[in-house]
């Protein structure tokens, strides 16, 4: 595969809702605080002194996997929160509809090698994902690898795949469980058939192949037993050879937060190493080695700046995209002869407008750009000239940007919040697109409608929103909002497809994403502006984003929800603990929530330059002041909450879950219910099948719903 190394680092009628009972927010029959009978949890403390404070940890036991305890304790949570989730009312009805907007065909953007192209799609009765290629485009298309074929349970999950340059051969990587832990096969793509080779613990990895297909350069980590340092290496594996014989190309001795990727140009001339530091990827380093020279040493081309590069590797030369003295970025030119920074060549300089992608074909650069959170394309001759915009029909985000080198075409992907998604392709020498495919869904998109808003932060900044709603919906009388977040690690949230969410909409709720500080929207200083000793800012962002929609009429604390994910559950959970008035009920996954000891677990050591470490006096200080976990207070009634998280989860340790939910069924005042809900055989969320989106996604709206007094439905469903 091509790597796009910025983007490596989430009607059917007789289902639509009735028109009249958008406005409902109160149905007759409304939910009533549910008191809930909590299984018992002991209580023992630990205490540590950390920087002269001292913390005292009720249940440092729930730490542990393994334990029987703890194994008993969460099957008594999690029956607890499927007693009250499968009473909900009109939950059947709520998930026939999510059925509905999940079990659709969706496909992905082609990727040219060769005269191959490849494609993963997955049609309407499939788990997962499958990998199809043809050669030429259009032309049939044959499977190429489906894991619905390789476990009884559907867990099985096609993790990435890397094409070598002329397409005959496939690395791929499968895992299961949702664990992520890939092992990587090869296939012959010409007979369909594997290969002898298997390579575990290849994880996330990258892999740029020799043009002669003789072998590749790739990443592996360590056995997570292994009692190695957990991160990935490069290293060079023959075809054919086994891979504990494969040499140790690069990454020796590295630090923990450090991740490495090779790439190899076309003509497999020129290997550069990327270095990132961080999950964030607030600093990526380039090293360079011609690949004749084997044994020489890797020169430092861009290093120890405090910037990103990231190169689209060239037969002739590099072409760059950077925040290096521009932070919302540019692009520059690397010639392999002569590296040096007074050498670079600027070919498109930093905008308003953030420079999100690169994508070099035949004579020309396609440029994606982000405009206030929704992208913009554009066509440039290589030398930067030529500016001329490809039109999109509306705010979207245009992904999957493919294309070779010497392509004179290229593909990509367009959705917005409601459309699925279209597959188009872009003659350059014509200057046309056309649409390859269309994501067919049950929903009228006519039917909905977006707004962007800016509001003002706490300390005055100003954040865009995105609105979604039923079309002409009156906004001054109180409506139920799902408000959503993210907030760091350079992600933008831009439009995507609003399907699991769509009843809540369709049933009179608003849903709201706002764009924090933490993200990518606005460049590196904006990302900057809510990490490390300015995480407070992404908490404001989001409090900030709850009390515009309440202040502008739009609706109140009683029917306000507020749901995140890994990153997002640490918002949520900030949220929640500093201001548990606001908000009616919270959804909660994945999370971070104790964050003096979130980074001893898994991979979180990588996240440190993210969020810091409770080694460091100084960052301790400020993880305590919003660490979720540390901040419940006695006697505070707290929202609704529903807790999820998965046992295989190999990013965020499930011991954040287990802990919050214990503490707050002992601190909470009255009678709104804490549910912790822990799902078997599923992790982060990578590889889940549809199945089990369904459900998880069922839960979370009936969850909202019925907090928000939108349940039942009565004949707002039609059978």
């Amino acid at each position: 595969m091509k790597m796009n190394i910025r983007t490596l680092l989430p009607s059917i009628l007789c289902l639509l809702l009735v028109t009249a009972c958008a406005g409902t927010a109160k149905p007759e029959t409304q939910a009533q605080d549910d008191e809930v009978a909590y299984p018992a949890t002991e209580v023992r403390n630990v205490k540590d002194v950390l920087h002269g404070v001292e913390l005292v940890d009720p249940y440092r036991w729930l730490e542990k996997d393994d334990d029987a305890e703890v194994q008993k304790w969460q099957q008594a949570q999690t029956a607890l929160a499927r007693e009250y989730l499968d009473t909900i009312p009109d939950r059947e009805k709520v998930r026939q509809r999510i059925a509905a907007l999940y079990k659709i065909d969706v496909e992905d953007a082609p990727l040219h090698r060769g005269n191959f192209y490849f494609q993963k799609k997955r049609r309407a009765d499939e788990d997962q994902p499958v990998l199809w290629v043809s050669e030429g485009f259009p032309a049939e298309q044959r499977e190429l690898v489906n894991p619905n074929t390789l476990g009884g349970d559907n867990t099985v999950a096609l993790d990435w795949y890397y094409p070598s340059w002329d397409g005959r051969m496939l690395a791929y990587g499968l895992s299961s469980s949702g664990s992520e832990r890939s092992t990587l096969y090869i296939k012959d793509v010409t007979t369909g058939k594997d290969i002898e080779d298997r390579i575990p613990n290849t994880r996330s990895a990258f892999v740029t192949w020799l043009p002669d297909n003789s072998g590749f350069y790739y990443t592996r980590r360590p056995a997570p037993d292994s009692g190695e340092t957990w991160f990935n290496r490069v290293y060079f594996h023959s075809t054919g050879n086994r891979a504990e014989d494969d040499a140790l190309v690069y990454g020796e001795g590295g630090s923990d937060d450090l991740v490495y990727a090779p790439v190899l140009s076309p003509d497999g001339k020129h290997l550069v190493i990327l270095v990132f530091k961080g999950a964030g990827a607030s600093r990526v380093d380039v090293y360079y080695r011609p690949e004749a020279q084997r044994e020489a040493e890797f020169k430092p081309v861009a290093v120890d700046l405090d910037a990103a590069f990231y190169p689209d590797v060239k037969n002739d030369r590099m072409v760059v995209l950077t925040n290096y003295k521009a932070p919302r970025y540019r692009v520059i030119e690397i010639k392999y002869e002569a590296p040096e920074e007074e050498n670079w060549k600027q070919t498109i300089p930093q905008s308003d407008d953030i420079i999100d992608e690169v994508l070099s074909v035949k004579g020309h650069m396609v440029v994606k750009f982000m405009h206030h959170a929704s992208s913009r394309i554009f066509l440039y001759k290589e030398d930067g000239s030529g500016k001329k915009e490809i039109s999109l029909p509306t705010l979207g985000t245009v992904s999957q940007l493919h294309g070779e080198h010497e392509d004179e075409e290229f593909f990509y992907k367009f959705k917005s919040f409601f459309h699925a998604g279209d597959v188009m392709r872009y003659s350059v020498a014509d200057s046309r697109a056309e649409l390859v495919s269309r994501v067919d869904v049950p929903v009228d998109p006519d039917s909905f409608e977006v707004k962007q808003v800016f509001y003002k932060s706490k300390d005055g900044t100003r954040v865009p929103m995105f609105i979604a709603m039923l079309r002409g919906m009156d906004t001054s009388a109180p409506k139920p909002v799902l408000l959503t977040g993210y907030g760091g690690f350079n992600v933008a949230l831009t439009p995507y497809f609003l399907g699991r969410y769509l009843p809540f909409i369709e049933h009179g709720g608003i849903f709201a994403v706002p764009n924090m500080r933490g993200g990518s929207e606005y460049g590196e200083d904006w990302h900057r502006a809510g990490m490390l000793e300015n995480k407070q800012n992404v908490f404001d962002d989001f409090i900030s984003a709850a009390e515009y929609l309440v202040d502008q009429g739009m609706t109140t604390p009683d029917i306000l929800t507020i749901r995140g994910g890994s990153n997002g559950g640490l918002l949520v959970g900030a949220a929640m603990t500093q201001r548990p008035d606001l908000f009616k009920a919270v959804v909660c996954a994945v999370p971070l929530l104790d964050m003096i000891r979130y980074h001893k677990f898994l991979i979180a050591r990588l996240w440190i330059p993210e969020y810091g470490s409770s080694d460091d006096a100084e960052q301790f200080r400020y993880l305590l002041d919003y660490s979720p976990y540390h901040n419940v207070k006695e006697g505070t009634r707290y929202p609704a909450t529903l807790i999820l998280t998965a046992e295989s989860d190999s990013r965020v340790h499930p011991f954040h879950a287990r802990k919050m939910t214990a503490l707050l069924q002992a601190k909470s005042t009255g009678s709104d219910p804490i549910l912790l809900h822990i799902e078997e055989k599923a992790g982060h969320g990578k590889g889940k099948p549809v199945s089990k989106k369904i459900d998880e996604t069922t839960d979370i709206l009936a969850f909202a719903m019925y907090q928000a007094r939108m349940l039942p439905v009565k004949n707002c469903f039609r059978p």
